[in-house]
């Protein structure tokens, strides 16, 4: 029964879209370096979803999904300059989008400037507390923080016309 699972898993994985970092390294369509990151980034992305939200104060982050993002770096940094720019990029790129779709804080610590360019613009850092902003306001937004907090969808779309209404119908002719 699992064997079978797990075969109508992986066939059916393909077509929803989902890449794998072995997928990437076995297609025969992908014929440029430039091509083998756009394919691990999407492999990253494609673990993200498979671990699901994964709120710093709850769990540890996606460690297979951070795996594959820093491997765009490691794999592709002495590979030319362009190369490597790009692939820093992308890297980081990665990381701030997993860290969005798991909701996981810890995953934007990742975003880093790997090579000194000698200029003063620090976009990692700007990057990263970017990251830390969104992915924080994301977490507060999950169902489970629905009826923790006083200030969510619920209060405006439920609490409030009911009130109204409780007021109008009070008021009378």
């Amino acid at each position: 029964m699992a064997l079978s699972f797990i075969a109508t898993f992986l066939i059916f994985s393909a077509a929803l879209g989902l890449r794998t970092v072995e997928g990437c390294d076995s297609d025969t369509n992908i014929t440029r370096d430039a091509q083998k990151i756009q394919c691990y980034y999407s492999a990253a992305v494609s673990a993200a979803y498979l671990c699901g939200a994964r709120p710093s104060n709850h769990y540890s982050s996606c460690s297979q999904a951070i795996s594959i993002c820093d491997q765009i770096w490691t794999t592709w940094e002495n590979s030319g300059d362009s190369i490597s720019k790009k692939a820093e990029l992308m890297s980081n790129h990665c990381f701030y989008d997993v860290a969005k779709i798991t909701r996981n804080e810890d995953t934007c610590g990742y975003i880093i400037e790997h090579r000194t360019v000698g200029v003063e613009l620090f976009g990692d850092r700007v990057t990263r507390d970017m990251c830390q902003d969104e992915v924080e306001r994301l977490a507060q937004i999950t169902p489970e923080n629905y009826f923790e907090k006083t200030d969510n969808i619920c209060t405006i779309v439920f609490v409030l016309p009911m009130l109204l209404g409780l007021a109008i119908a009070r008021r009378g002719p």
